[in-house]
């Protein structure tokens, strides 16, 4: 059975500026990955009928003829593409084992608008008020923000705004706090908030809470280039509170002496035990014990971030070797794993990033330190290189060559690419 559909299948790809995707081919019809421009969420929020409605408005510009990939998880309700009525259309991409969704009209290269109206389900409660957050994932495909909005791929940076309405209300917004980072501003209905640029669909983050529901500390903090920020942590219990706040200063601290200037806008810390952890752009969901780990992320994951499933060993593989105490490693314990060449569609970390992974960067310690090269100080000079972009494991690769004077490419082969030459190491 498994032959039969791999012949009606036929997968290709072309690499482009930033991402390896260019279109994906099923049923000899070329559906086009394209790059979004701008986005503008509104988000209704029917209190009365306890339902919650999105409508969004994405600009976006199409290198080639074809039908138009993005993704959402949730409901459709209508679509419309350049202000006329379309279908929008399910289709599985075999080699990821992953959905996606495209629109059912082929459209030809240049800018468009996509309108689409939808039922927000994933991550809202309406138990004595309303509770909204967006509660992300790497681990899993599809469980970044095509969980809860129309988006792209991890590939794909853009500007966005989201507009949060309460309808059908006569409650008292002003008990209501939202967590994001992003600019956020009081509106008549709700808020509005503004988004960085650079963002991608694993970045965004908010919480949507009645005040009494979290105990919440708020300070300033000055980043190291002498900008004041604000630092807010939350959690359900005063003393959590308390514990994150004090650690998460050192930690930070730490942060900034080895790679520079804490990187973003928002440092935000949550205490959400109960829901798992997990790294935004400047905000982090945690407990105690794994806090420092998400911190980190910080730096690596949500400012140097991956493209993909196969980029996204590498925040987890330096992440780890901090967590271990930056060991040196004269021999890696495994003879050779794929981390960095699953399908080229992956939309998930490989498990393997926190063990294998962390195990190599301690052999490439070990390598520079053979030559008098302090391992930490390349990864501050790859930080920097390439902070706000997204990069892969040849960008990588290649940078950490320029340091070492020799290639790396049968150690990235051998323990990232199971042993197997690929074009994408």
């Amino acid at each position: 059975m498994k032959s039969l559909i791999l012949i009606f299948v036929v997968f290709f790809s072309l690499y482009s500026k930033a991402t390896g995707l260019s279109s994906y081919t099923s049923l000899f019809k070329r559906k086009v990955f394209v790059d979004f421009e701008t986005v503008v969420y509104d988000i209704s929020i029917d209190m009365k009928n306890k339902t919650v409605y999105t409508d969004s408005t994405i600009i976006f510009n199409q290198k080639k003829d074809g039908f138009v990939i993005f993704d959402l998880k949730n409901p459709f309700i209508k679509a419309k593409l350049d202000n006329k009525m379309v279908k929008i259309k399910s289709f599985f991409i075999l080699r990821a084992m992953t959905w996606a969704k495209r629109v059912a009209r082929k459209t030809k290269k240049g800018r468009h608008t996509l309108q689409v109206k939808s039922e927000l389900k994933n991550g809202v409660k309406f138990r004595n008020g309303v509770e909204l957050g967006f509660w992300m994932r790497d681990l899993f495909g599809r469980k970044f923000l095509e969980q809860y909005l129309p988006t792209n791929f991890e590939f794909d940076q853009y500007k966005a705004r989201l507009n949060i309405n309460f309808i059908n209300c006569d409650c008292d917004i002003d008990k209501y706090t939202l967590m994001a980072n992003g600019e956020v501003e009081s509106t008549e209905k709700g808020y509005a908030v503004e988004f960085p640029s650079f963002y991608n669909s694993s970045s965004f983050f908010i919480h949507l809470f009645k005040k009494k529901s979290y105990i919440s500390n708020k300070s300033i903090f000055t980043r190291m280039d002498g900008k004041k920020i604000d630092f807010v942590v939350y959690s359900k219990k005063k003393s959590l509170t308390h514990k994150l706040k004090d650690k998460a200063i050192q930690s930070v601290r730490e942060l900034e002496e080895l790679y520079g200037t804490w990187p973003h806008d928002y440092l935000i810390v949550y205490g959400g035990q109960n829901s798992g952890n997990m790294e935004h752009a400047g905000v982090i969901q945690t407990s105690l014990g794994a806090l420092d780990h998400e911190l980190h992320h910080s730096y690596f994951s949500k400012a140097v971030m991956p493209e993909n499933g196969n980029a996204g060993w590498m925040d987890e593989a330096i992440v780890t070797w901090r967590d271990r105490g930056y060991p040196e490693v004269k021999k890696p314990y495994f003879k050779k794993h794929n981390l960095s060449c699953h399908s080229i569609y992956r939309r998930s970390t490989d498990w393997d990033s926190y063990k294998k992974g962390g195990n190599f960067i301690g052999h490439l310690a070990f390598l520079f330190a053979e030559k008098g090269i302090d391992f930490k100080n390349v990864l501050r000079e790859y930080f920097h290189e390439y902070k706000f972009q997204i990069v892969n494991t040849k960008i990588f690769r290649n940078f950490l060559e320029s340091y070492y004077g020799e290639s790396l490419l049968s150690k990235f082969q051998r323990y990232t690419c199971g042993g197997k030459h690929h074009s994408r190491i």
